[in-house]
């Protein structure tokens, strides 16, 4: 009996994959970032850099970028070990070059977008907003990895940096507590 080899490659090859799904680190020297899968080049970010790996297509890893969804191959990732994931609660918020407002706009960052946590200081965190690091404000994040927790939710954090929503909320989930919480962040990734 003869079987007819048919090839699946192709197929395998269109479908969606399922990508890292967490904080990832970049170990090209210079990976660039696309606008889509082989899409144009927005930017270029350095080996070390760390984002949240959002799904694949293909060899594509989604990352949100500059305040946008973007791609970069998925070749030149790991897992970061250790990376805290925090999610933008605020239907848009300014992304600064140091904790204040006093400091300068980078960019801005909106609502679900997801963003590995680097760093914090008195009521604000660091993260890798596209080549550069930026600063955002406690207030209006949610972390949802366990490795490291939201240090100082109380303090020069936000005033002014977040848009409301037409309800006339920030669009965090909860207010900001000036006492840690008893209930653990959630350890699901990002859809």
């Amino acid at each position: 009996m003869r079987f007819a080899s048919i090839s699946l490659l192709p197929l395998l090859l269109s479908l969606p994959l399922v990508g890292l799904a967490g904080p990832v680190e970049v170990t090209a020297s210079q990976l660039n970032v696309r606008s889509g899968p082989g899409g144009s080049v927005l930017g270029q970010i350095p080996s070390g850099s760390r984002f949240v790996g959002e799904g694949r297509s293909g060899s594509w890893e989604a990352i949100d970028y500059a305040g946008r969804r973007a791609y970069v191959s998925a070749r030149y990732l790991k897992p970061a070990q250790g990376a805290a994931t925090l999610r933008i609660t605020a239907s848009s918020l300014n992304v600064r070059s140091g904790p204040s407002t006093n400091h300068q706009v980078l960019g801005q960052v909106s609502r679900d977008q997801s963003y590995v946590r680097l760093g914090g200081q008195e009521g604000w965190s660091k993260i890798q907003f596209d080549h550069r690091e930026g600063w955002v404000s406690d207030r209006y994040l949610n972390q949802l990895g366990v490795a490291d927790r939201l240090g100082g939710r109380s303090g020069s954090g936000g005033s002014g940096d977040a848009t409301t929503t037409p309800g006339g909320t920030s669009g965090a989930s909860t207010p900001p507590s000036t006492t840690p919480s008893t209930t653990p962040p959630s350890t699901t990734p990002p859809s």
